[in-house]
């Protein structure tokens, strides 16, 4: 992930010049219509301190805080725009999405929230970036992170804007039961998928005033970057530190076609 180094050991070489490109999202001011969402306080930290890491790793990075479904919806569709013209040009393509905020899964469906969401119009589709992303060209790379929660949006369990004293931890939950059942992975081009939790459950944000971020993105920042270190291999010390330092409440899962 800095700008030396590939997404996994042993890639195929490919030759052609490669377009790396990001857009990366924080929303902490929720005032959503018919969700119980709460106030977040460190989702756009998140944002702003991946599209910092992002810009220094060589990529041409587009942040946006406190984003209305508008402002998803636009960026969403210029994403395929640029995918569009970036396989015309007959480029590789590095894609990476990131997304810190409120988010809920719904019949099989994973969505995250802008700040005005409402039932009929939640925000941004996991599905659908998915369903651009299987209509492009070989040659691409998908890397999206989320730090989100994976609630269904008819229960008061989004995102906690604090760590809950104490909480059950969701043992029927396995890694087993992975983001593909959700978001029906099925694609021909190279992917990752980091979600901060398991489907059904909750991503939380650090209580400590000290810590600029969340568990996750906090974890993500100081792993998924190093050096010579493949995307997997990091994520593994992702998914080990988020799990300490909420003692198993949260539990991040991966989903990805990298060998």
């Amino acid at each position: 992930m800095n700008g030396n180094t590939s997404v996994e050991e042993g890639e195929i070489l490919d030759t052609r010049e490669e377009a790396r490109i990001a857009l990366c999202v924080g929303c902490n001011a929720y005032n959503c219509r018919g969700f119980p969402t709460e106030t977040l306080h460190k989702s756009v930290n998140d944002a702003e301190d991946m599209h910092t890491q992002l810009l220094a790793a060589g990529f041409d990075s587009l942040l946006i805080t406190d984003a209305t479904v508008a402002n998803l919806l636009r960026a969403q569709t210029n994403i395929t725009r640029i995918l569009r013209d970036l396989r015309m040009e007959d480029k590789r393509i590095f894609l990476v999405i990131f997304f810190s905020g409120h988010g809920a899964d719904a019949e099989k469906r994973t969505y995250l929230l802008g700040v005005d969401a409402t039932p009929e119009l939640p925000g941004f589709s996991v599905d659908e970036l998915i369903r651009d992303f299987n209509r492009s060209a070989d040659g691409m790379t998908l890397l999206f992170l989320t730090d989100a929660c994976r609630k269904d949006p008819t229960n008061d369990t989004f995102k906690a804007p604090n760590q809950p004293k104490t909480r059950t931890h969701p043992q029927d939950e396995t890694c087993t039961q992975r983001s593909g059942e959700n978001t029906q992975l099925q694609v021909a081009n190279r992917f990752f998928f980091g979600f901060a939790c398991k489907p059904g459950t909750e991503a939380l944000e650090s209580v400590d005033p000290n810590v600029r971020n969340g568990y996750f993105t906090h974890a993500l920042l100081k792993h998924i970057f190093t050096p010579g270190v493949c995307v997997t291999r990091a994520y593994q010390k992702v998914i080990r530190e988020v799990e300490r330092a909420t003692e198993l409440l949260q539990g991040p899962i991966m989903e990805h076609n990298l060998v």
